[in-house]
C-alpha cells in the first residue's frame, strides 16, 4: 500500500507542476487509485478522488458504472449503508446509469 501511495503523490506532483500533464487526470489512471484504497478500506480518499472526477465531469464518472462499483464498495464493507445508498441515488440522479 506504501508504494501505491508514493505512486498516487508522485502523479499528483508532476500534474501539479506541469499542468499539461493529465496523467493524473486520466480516467483509468483515477479509477485504478480508487480501486487501490477502496480495497484498503480507504474511503475517505476514494471520496476525494471521486469528487475531483465529479468537478471535471470526466466520462467514467457518468458513464462507467465500474467507477460508481469501485465507491460504493468501501462504504458498505465499513458497514456504512446509508453513504452506500446515498452514492447509488446519485448514481441515479446524475448519470443515465441506473
Amino acid at each position: 500500500m506504501d508504494k501505491g501511495k508514493e505512486i498516487h503523490n508522485e502523479i499528483k506532483l508532476k500534474h501539479q507542476k506541469d499542468k499539461d500533464d493529465d496523467s493524473y487526470n486520466n480516467d483509468d489512471t483515477q479509477l485504478h487509485l480508487i480501486n487501490m484504497y477502496s480495497k484498503h478500506g480507504m474511503a475517505d480518499i476514494c471520496d476525494e478522488i471521486f469528487n475531483e472526477m465529479r468537478d471535471r465531469k470526466h466520462y467514467k464518472y457518468c458513464q462507467d458504472v465500474n467507477v460508481w462499483n469501485e465507491m460504493i464498495n468501501p462504504h458498505l464493507r465499513d458497514n456504512n449503508l446509508s453513504k452506500g445508498r446515498e452514492l447509488l441515488n446519485m448514481m441515479k440522479k446524475e448519470t443515465n446509469l441506473k
